[in-house]
């Protein structure tokens, strides 16, 4: 037997964990006009359980703020919604709780960060490496084109082939002339050992 669409939405619309995501969305919709737009961004809505509101936010400093407002917010929601809620909870608990929710710095803005895809020019060339003008075939870059490892010795070697295709391509710093990623040489002159060495002494 074949049920209608309707009918299995209307199953579905009855479920308690949908009901909640529609709470939540009919919520959202009146948040920011209520906490204000810069407190809205630093909030997220996450859950409703026993007529409690669950909001997380992105520091200790605000859960502070919005828990001084929490029986104005409360008070204004209840007018805005036919949801009833009897309190609210803050917490910075859930705020990374969903990395695709917020906004994080990826880990090739970072300023160490090296391509995979390097290391596959010529070697004798590249880094200004002139005394040495025979041109040496290309190191692959990725471990699985490599040879597995039998023993410790043959692994380091794999390893270090890695680390020179690696750094083959990367300028020097010209503090230690060792192979240093672009992004530190942008940020710092110099490559981040250096810089740690001269913040030390």
């Amino acid at each position: 037997m074949l049920k209608s669409l309707n009918h299995i939405l209307g199953k579905v619309e009855n479920q308690p964990l949908w009901q909640e995501r529609q709470e939540l969305q009919q919520l959202l919709s009146c948040w920011s006009e209520i906490v204000g737009t810069k407190a809205a961004q630093q909030t997220r809505l996450y859950a409703i359980a026993r007529d409690t509101l669950y909001v997380a936010t992105s520091s200790s400093v605000w859960v502070q703020d919005l828990k001084l407002k929490r029986h104005q917010i409360l008070k204004q929601l209840q007018a805005k919604s036919s949801i009833p809620l009897t309190d609210i909870y803050f917490s910075t608990a859930q705020w990374h709780h969903d990395a695709t929710d917020s906004p994080t710095t990826s880990l090739s803005e970072h300023p160490s960060y090296i391509d995979g895809k390097l290391g596959n020019s010529p070697w004798g060339v590249a880094n200004g490496a002139q005394g040495e003008n025979e041109e040496l075939p290309p190191v692959p870059l990725s471990p699985a084109s490599l040879p597995t490892a039998k023993n410790p010795q043959s692994a380091f070697q794999r390893w270090a082939l890695i680390i020179q295709a690696r750094s083959h391509s990367l300028p020097l710093c010209p503090q230690c002339n060792c192979p240093t990623p672009e992004g530190e040489l942008h940020r710092w002159g110099i490559c981040a050992l250096c810089t740690a060495k001269q913040r030390q002494g």
